[in-house]
């Protein structure tokens, strides 16, 4: 099988790859208010992978107060990648290493880290091998470029988001077949997440409680979706329209999971976008942009000499 995806990419589409994966970061952290987990019990602070090289003392001092501080730092080397400050990877390299001990500290109480999370996190990982600032060097000429490290770059990612959803559905076949597809069991789920405590309060998955007879229009989802999972690779080797009815379908899950369930994974949604070849569109925006600019600082020129 030929992989088709990302057939145009350039040094500019992982520029632009790593920019939106750090626009998601920012949007997480400013949006995030985890911080105040330093004020529980350190009873039930579970150490995930490289947080067990910390001492328990060290955990012991961090109080709310720190751990607003190391966002707002974080915060900031999050925006010195997105702007490329310097063209220096050492703010790429201190971000990653932020993220990764921000995010194992306030996963640590809950004992778990979503997938959704970890996702992002690969990907981050993998853009420190990756020439992600090349279209920062001077006199770069984009027609002249190797693409093909660039192609293959964008084809690393996107194997990465594949691959979540992939084992995902791989995971629930092997561990919970059959008894994880019956209509009862996603009933439960349903009735289950629509009364826990959650910060969105969508209660209509509770509707299977006054009309059982959805609970058989609903459970297709459960299989359906497992299919597409395992399916989701095929978007490395599909024609475009294949493609982005792959992606399509996967953000339609998302948003019902999002009404019936009160889960949001907008990671995932946001990362799904990678999967288009979006090379073309950023190009000729860019070019009009440029050609705003351009005649933007012509027309002050004028005014200037009048």
């Amino acid at each position: 099988m030929k992989i088709t995806i990302h057939q145009t990419a350039n040094i500019n589409s992982l520029s632009y790859t790593r920019v939106y994966i750090f626009l998601i970061w920012l949007f997480w952290f400013v949006s995030d208010k985890s911080y105040v987990a330093a004020n529980a019990d350190m009873s039930i602070f579970y150490k995930h992978g490289v947080m067990k090289l910390f001492s328990d003392d060290f955990f012991y001092a961090i109080t709310p107060g720190i751990l607003l501080l190391v966002k707002c730092i974080t915060i900031y080397f999050i925006c010195a990648v997105i702007v490329g400050l310097n063209k220096s990877k050492w703010y790429l390299f201190i971000s990653v290493i932020l993220i990764t001990f921000y995010m194992g500290y306030v996963r640590g109480f809950a004992h778990y880290v979503s997938h959704r999370e970890m996702t992002l996190l690969y990907c981050t990982y993998i853009l420190l091998i990756l020439p992600s600032y090349d279209s920062l060097k001077e006199k770069v000429d984009v027609r002249e470029s190797n693409n093909g490290i660039y192609r293959a770059s964008m084809v690393v990612l996107s194997l990465l988001i594949v691959l979540d959803y992939f084992f995902i559905g791989v995971a629930r076949l092997c561990s919970g077949s059959p008894l994880v597809f019956h209509p009862e069991v996603m009933r439960q789920w349903l009735v289950a997440h629509a009364f826990s405590a959650n910060e969105w309060n969508f209660q209509y998955g509770a509707l299977v409680l006054d009309y059982p007879w959805l609970k058989y229009v609903v459970f297709p989802m459960l299989p359906i979706s497992t299919v597409l999972e395992i399916l989701a690779p095929i978007a490395l080797f599909s024609s475009n329209t294949v493609r982005v009815w792959i992606v399509a379908l996967l953000i339609a899950f998302h948003v019902g999971i999002f009404f019936l369930m009160n889960l949001l994974f907008i990671e995932n949604i946001l990362l799904l976008f990678l999967l288009l070849d979006f090379t073309k569109t950023i190009d000729y925006l860019r070019q009009k942009f440029d050609h705003l600019y351009e005649r933007m600082v012509l027309s002050f020129n004028k005014s200037i000499e009048k």
